[in-house]
């Protein structure tokens, strides 16, 4: 009959180690999820606006700063009273990113060019700049 002590056994790793070790892994892929994942379905919501969104004008109503930079550049909330044609006009916001050489074009007062989701009329996306 054969000797079983000087068997090697596999090396095996308590279960504590294994699941810190997977966690370990895993909590930084969640940050990095939890942080991109919204910004491109924000991108990929203005883009689906852009290519099949009701056209319309829109007066800058007001213009809020965020405290948050885009590549450096000041991002703002800007308030608009969108006017629809045929319909009656409604209050949106939308978050801008305001350049220095844009800043004029986003003044209060203005009127700019606009598309917006006929199902969900507060998602808005301006549709051009200087």
């Amino acid at each position: 009959m054969m000797e079983l002590r000087n068997v090697r056994r596999p090396f095996s790793m308590p279960p504590l180690v294994i699941f810190g070790s997977a966690l370990a892994a895993l909590v930084p892929l969640a940050v990095v999820a939890a942080v991109f994942v919204p910004m491109l379905l924000g991108h990929f919501r203005t883009q689906n606006i852009l290519a099949h969104g009701t056209p319309a004008q829109a007066r800058i109503i007001a213009l809020t700063p965020t405290n948050e930079l885009y590549n450096y550049q000041p991002v703002a909330v800007l308030t608009l009273d969108v006017m629809p044609d045929g319909a009656p006009s409604y209050q949106a916001s939308v978050r801008q990113v305001i350049t220095p050489i844009n800043a004029n074009y986003f003044a209060v007062g203005n009127m700019i060019p606009v598309k917006f989701d006929p199902a969900h009329p507060d998602r808005i996306a301006i549709v051009s700049g200087p």
